[in-house]
């Protein structure tokens, strides 16, 4: 765990170590990402070091161990980080001894090894006798099937906690919205259940609340209306009804809205255009209805916008085309008509455009030829619509392409030789298309198989010789 070839070096002159400045004892020990290998043993070392006030072992692989009981030898500790270093089994109950503990993080151990589970250390008894706690992470510590506990809401120091992934169940108890101090709440991917209590409204310093991949149902409370410090929510990935409620227009602070797959119905909320600070936008999987409205052109922040399958329909909205920040668009699987329109050129950051399955169409429903201002662009989709045309040739100054899926469309001509240039495509298909001419050859044409060119009759070339 020390540097070698030191000698005799004073230990308190170590990387990570920290020694009291009156009697020389080490205070602190942060060996974090180390890269330490090999268990930690009851006779180890380490538990002599009783006066001790942080240890932080996150980031290392310990080989699937217990924690030891002996961590009850470091009574003084305020601070403890075993996370990601592949401990498993039960947490020990002397954990419950560190009564001065201010942070505790355990999260991100186990994997093909077990997992650590929080056993007969129950979640009631640690909140009861770890009074101090401001930081408590047990993500992915298995609690197994219990409810939250209710005494949780007695911790009013804490101001970070995570539960995520510990298949806990049942319903958020009320009593959490005692904890007025909290920052950030992270419940997801767990087996919760019913409405999201009103008292999540207390929260007013809350800055991150992530409640995705749950079982919660009914209507959003019109309380989170008051967690006006919000940055982040995602509430994706559970079983709500109704509308968006008209609330979340006033978390005024918010940079990621996330609520896929959340069962919302209605048009897209005019309150959104009230949120100038989002970055990240994501009502996919909904069944969202109505057209683009013109409120887009209010979020200059947005970076990522995510409206795929939902029930959106009529034209292309050319406020879009304000979003000069956009690095992700992504309108696939809904029912969006006419041409794509010039303006999608003005996003410039744009990264991954995706517009497949809509019904782009009619007498001008093309590639515009602005889309090669889209330098950084990677992953590009069309497929499945109307568009027709001639592909044009300046897809070949998007170098950056990774992806282009252009499939079953009305694609006639022959595909440019300027896509040959784009030597970083991985995956191509212009399959089921009028296209006609050789395939082009060289850099990455000759890698894709028959199945990229399927649905040509007009197309030849060496690309439909079978590769194995």
């Amino acid at each position: 765990s020390w540097k070698q070839g030191e000698g005799n070096v004073d230990c308190c002159t170590r990387d990570g170590v920290e020694c009291s400045e009156n009697n020389g004892h080490v205070i602190k020990l942060d060996l974090s990402n180390s890269c330490l290998q090999g268990s930690i043993n009851s006779s180890s070392g380490l538990f002599n070091l009783i006066h001790l006030e942080w240890l932080n072992l996150a980031g290392n692989d310990f080989r699937y161990p217990e924690i030891p009981p002996e961590i009850a030898n470091l009574s003084r500790l305020s601070y403890l980080n075993l996370s990601d270093s592949f401990f498993t089994g039960q947490i020990p109950s002397e954990i419950l001894e560190l009564s001065n503990l201010v942070s505790l993080d355990l999260s991100g151990n186990g994997y093909s090894g077990g997992f650590l589970e929080l056993g007969k250390t129950s979640l009631t008894n640690l909140v009861q006798k770890l009074t101090n706690l401001e930081t408590l992470n047990l993500g992915r510590v298995l609690i197994f099937n219990t409810p939250i506990p209710h005494n949780l809401g007695n911790l009013s120091s804490l101001r970070f906690l995570s539960l995520q992934n510990c298949l806990v169940q049942g319903g958020i108890p009320s009593s959490l919205g005692n904890l007025s101090m909290l920052i950030h709440l992270d419940l997801s991917s767990n087996q919760l259940s019913g409405e999201i209590p009103a008292s999540i409204g207390n929260l007013g310093s809350l800055k991150e609340l992530d409640l995705s991949t749950n079982e919660l149902s009914g209507r959003l409370p019109t309380s989170i209306g008051n967690l006006s410090s919000l940055e982040k929510l995602d509430l994706s990935l559970n079983v709500f009804s109704g509308d968006m409620p008209a609330v979340i227009g006033n978390l005024s602070s918010l940079k990621a809205l996330v609520l896929s797959k959340t069962n919302f119905s209605g048009d897209l909320p005019a309150f959104i255009g009230n949120l100038p600070s989002l970055e990240i936008l994501d009502l996919s999987g909904n069944k969202i209805s109505g057209e683009l409205p013109d409120f887009f052109g209010n979020l200059p922040s947005l970076e990522e916008l995510d409206l795929s399958g939902n029930q959106l329909s009529g034209d292309f909205s050319v406020s879009i085309g304000n979003l000069t920040s956009l690095k992700r668009l992504s309108l696939e699987s809904c029912s969006f008509l006419g041409k794509l329109p010039p303006s999608v050129g003005n996003l410039t950051q744009l990264q991954w455009l995706g517009l497949a399955s809509n019904s782009f169409s009619d007498s001008m429903g093309k590639i515009p030829t602005s889309i090669a201002n889209l330098k950084g662009l990677q992953v590009l989709s069309v497929a499945n619509n109307s568009l027709q045309g001639h592909l044009p040739s300046c897809l070949g100054n998007l170098t950056n392409m990774e992806s282009l899926d252009l499939s079953n469309n009305r694609f006639s001509g022959q595909i440019p030789q300027q896509l040959v240039d784009l030597t970083f495509l991985e995956f191509f298909n212009d399959s089921h298309n009028n296209l006609t001419g050789p395939i082009p050859q060289g850099n990455q044409f000759p890698t894709f198989d028959n199945s990229s060119f399927d649905g040509n009759p007009g197309l030849c070339g060496k690309a439909f010789v079978k590769r194995m």
